[in-house]
């Protein structure tokens, strides 16, 4: 079975850190470790259940508190109020993970920086990251300025990490001097805008109201085959094409398409502001009448049939007429 990974998160962490725990005899400092385990109890409850997690740290104890920069920041002024123990305390944000495993260890970038911060902070003080400082401003935008540069440290990795001051004391003082400044500038403002406004002339009356826009046109797009003459309420307006678009003002309109003695189209339009019309229309030229066909010529007739059609005339006419052949005679 494969061995289970380790999960990461960003977390705020608080190291309490013991001064000058490494030069204590074993019992003094499982002495020192009982009382700092005994002031993170009593700060826990600023934080909510479930929130916070306590690790067993060399030269003191580390809370991991999750997604609430701002309550790790209240936890932290709560435990440095007791002044019987001398401790200092360093905050960072970052990723922590917990190691695979039956101990379940927890390690991370965040504890290396909170440590380091611990390590150069006074005892009695707290101090801060840069990390911590913008996951605090992320939260809550307006502490950002309440956290002052107060130095750099190194971590065990010898890399510098920004500090800013964080205890209470110095918090408060910056945030009542941020509002001392922000209430007198407020009241050089109030104070200006009332000298300006005693002194100013009156104001002028107000403009008259803007006249009311007109509609917008709309229009009306031709596609004529072969070609036509336009009119537009009785009025040529050209040939199409090459007439393909033409603006006409919103209401109703009859569009008349003509080609030569060919039917006309007709359309009643209904024209709204900003509305475009398609007017598509093919003429169709009736085909040409087909030609009469040539008479057809009387077939001559042959000398026999001859013969036979003047026996035929001549059984046709009557005694008179065959008399009167008699005494003409031949030729």
């Amino acid at each position: 079975m494969p061995a289970p990974r380790s999960t990461a998160s960003h977390a705020s962490v608080v190291f309490l850190r013991i001064h000058d725990f490494a030069q204590q005899v074993v019992a003094e400092q499982a002495r020192l470790e009982g009382e700092l385990g005994e002031i993170v109890e009593g700060a826990l409850p600023v934080l909510g259940a479930g929130q916070s997690v306590v690790l067993d740290a060399q030269g003191g104890l580390a809370v991991v508190v999750l997604a609430n920069p701002r309550g790790a920041l209240r936890f932290a002024w709560r435990a440095a109020v007791h002044r019987d123990l001398e401790f200092s305390v360093g905050l960072s944000h970052g990723p922590v993970r917990i190691a695979p495993g039956p101990l379940q260890v927890v390690y991370g970038d965040a504890l290396v920086a909170a440590e380091a911060i611990a390590r150069a902070t006074e005892a009695g003080g707290v101090s801060a990251s840069r990390e911590f400082r913008d996951a605090l401003a992320r939260a809550h935008p307006g502490m950002r300025r309440l956290l002052a540069r107060t130095g750099s440290a190194i971590d065990a990795h010898d890399r510098a990490r920004e500090m800013y001051g964080a205890d209470q004391e110095s918090f408060a003082g910056r945030r009542r001097v941020f509002f001392a400044i922000a209430g007198v500038t407020a009241a050089a403002i109030v104070g200006i805008g009332i000298g300006i406004r005693a002194n100013r002339p009156p104001p002028p009356p107000p403009p008259p109201p803007p006249a009311a826009p007109e509609p917008l046109p709309g229009a009306v797009t031709f596609n004529v085959k072969p070609e036509g003459e336009v009119y537009i309420d009785g009025l040529l307006k050209g040939m199409s094409p090459p007439l393909k678009r033409i603006q006409l003002p919103a209401g109703k309109h009859v569009v008349e398409i003509r080609s030569g003695s060919l039917k006309p189209l007709v359309v009643d339009l209904a024209i709204g502001p900003g509305e475009e019309f398609a007017v598509q229309h093919t003429f169709v030229i009736p085909p040409p009448p087909p030609p009469k066909p040539a008479p057809t010529p009387a077939a001559k007739p042959k000398p026999q049939q001859k013969a036979q059609q003047q026996q035929q005339q001549e059984q046709k006419k009557s005694f008179w007429d065959r008399f009167k052949d008699w005494l003409n005679g031949p030729g």
